[in-house]
């Protein structure tokens, strides 16, 4: 190789060398921005206890939709169950699907005694 090659290698070289040193000096710069935003946020008690109280209401929520969900597929499969299975003559209309839902195998069970009784 000649001396010319060489020479304007290294000139690339350093030009790319210089060109990632620019992009690393900027990365550590947005760093130090997000380090001094977190370092303020240290110490304040008020945003720990929201996000506790924000994770806490989110528990409690899924807690009880997951009951209700279960009740609600129990509730209408009881209801299924009774009237197709069974045999049993109730009649399907908004309102019992709404009592076997909200109520469950109990709501169904309370269906299943009023129609016996002949109050549906």
């Amino acid at each position: 190789m000649s001396a010319l090659s060489l020479l304007n290698a290294s000139n690339v070289t350093g030009q790319v060398g210089s060109a990632v040193t620019g992009l690393i000096g900027n990365t550590t710069n947005v760093t130090g921005q997000v380090g001094a935003a977190v370092r303020s946020l240290a110490g304040d008690w008020t945003l720990l206890l929201g996000a506790l109280v924000l994770i806490g209401i989110f528990i409690f929520v899924t807690f009880i939709l997951k009951q209700l969900i279960a009740n609600v597929v129990v509730g209408v499969i009881a209801l299924l169950v009774i009237r197709y299975l069974l045999g049993y003559p109730i009649e399907i209309s908004a309102l019992t699907i709404l009592i076997a839902a909200l109520g469950g195998a109990g709501g169904a069970a309370a269906i299943l005694i009023a129609t016996f009784l002949g109050w549906m």
